[in-house]
């Protein structure tokens, strides 16, 4: 990963950025992602963050998400 590509888990909420690669997420995780229109170069910011590596509230093309945290780890991003 580069220096300036960092996983989406690690953004603290009201943080945005722009997804640059979602290669390394399992594949039906990719599909479903890619349904939603989170795919590289869309905008996505983190609403909320639960606890204890709980699940993580994401806004992405006008749609709230939310996803795993091992999930967010797969997907690396770049804050502008």
């Amino acid at each position: 990963m580069s220096s300036d590509r960092l996983p989406l888990s690690d953004l603290v909420p009201g943080m945005t950025a722009v997804i640059t690669d979602i290669g390394q997420a399992p594949l039906l995780l990719r599909r479903r992602l890619i349904d939603f229109g989170v795919m590289e170069g869309a905008s996505v910011s983190v609403i909320k963050k639960l606890p204890l590596r709980g699940p993580v509230e994401i806004e992405c093309n006008g749609q709230l998400l939310a996803l795993r945290h091992r999930d967010c780890r797969t997907i690396e991003v770049r804050v502008p």
